[in-house]
Parts: structure tokens; sequence; C-alpha cells
């Protein structure tokens, strides 16, 4: 079996588990091993400790895109990361898909206690 299909089911797994309420995500700064030596901005970075022995985070990584030297837009991808035990990368994806957009999506929402803040907000006097 791949590497890329053990991710793709590990993601699926972790999405099923985190709208089940069974994984806890975490707002943080994202570990020094991903903002070292790059431009690129994180304006959010997630993390969970998944089975009590591996941390996963994921993060929106913004990115400049050149076109040529003088010329650039900026770019944005839902990245995947899994950090050993020092923080040190160990895994990253490098190209975007929806399955680890969705996880995002579900882990900020779980992180953020979006549903929590709504309903209070909603609430009538």
């Amino acid at each position: 079996m791949s590497l890329d299909s053990d991710i793709f089911r590990l993601v699926k797994q972790l999405t099923w588990e985190t709208v089940e309420g069974g994984v806890e995500w975490r707002l943080r700064d994202p570990p020094r091993s991903i903002t070292a030596g790059t431009l690129d901005l994180i304006p959010i970075y997630i993390e969970c400790r998944y089975e009590g022995r591996q941390t996963i985070g994921v993060y929106e990584r913004r990115y400049r895109h050149y076109i040529d030297e003088d010329s650039y837009y900026w770019n944005a991808m839902i990245v995947l990361v899994l950090l050993d035990n020092e923080g040190r990368v160990i895994y990253e994806s490098r190209e975007s898909d929806i399955l680890i957009n969705n996880l995002f999506d579900v882990a900020r929402d779980r992180a953020s206690n979006l549903t929590g803040v709504l309903g209070a907000l909603l609430k009538k006097p």
C-alpha cells in the first residue's frame, strides 16, 4: 500500500472522528519547523494529539507564486502535517486536496467552538 493511500485513509478517519467528537483540536501558533526559513504566511494552525501519541496539524499556507522575478501573486492552500515528538516535520502534504480541506474546515470549527459562539450570539433574551 502506498504512502498516499495511507495518508488519505488517515485523513478520512480523522475527519470522521472529528465530526463524531472523538478528536480534540486546538488553535496554536505554528511550530518553528514549519515557519523557519520561509516567507509564507500561516494565519491559522490547528493541532491535535491523535490516539495520544501522534501530533497532527492542519494549516492554511499563504505564499507568493512568482510569475517572473518581479511579478507574483498570492496563493493559498491547506496543508496536513505530521510532527515527531520534537516538533520536526515527518510528513507534509505538497498538493491541495479536497479531503484535507474538509478536515481543516471541521477541525477549525471544533477548535474555535464556532457552534457554541453562534449559539450564544443567536440566543434570544
